[in-house]
């Protein structure tokens, strides 16, 4: 986006970018969390991320997950 400097950046599509890194940032958490734990249940899963404090943030993530 840095080499793209013609392309205006509005509030909307900042926003939108947050969102979908966010998104992603909790898509490979849960996936990463799961590999290493060698979760294939999700309530162990969510207790492991739960410990460290990330469950809330990994909600959405964690029910799209398949284990």
């Amino acid at each position: 986006m840095a080499e793209r400097p013609t392309v205006p950046f509005t509030d909307a599509g900042v926003r939108k970018l947050l969102q979908r890194g966010r998104e992603m940032l909790t898509d490979l958490l849960v996936a990463e969390m799961a590999a290493s734990v060698l979760a294939r249940d999700r309530e162990r899963l969510a207790q492991e991320l739960i410990d460290p404090g990330f469950y809330s943030y990994c909600r959405k993530a964690l029910e799209q997950w398949a284990g």
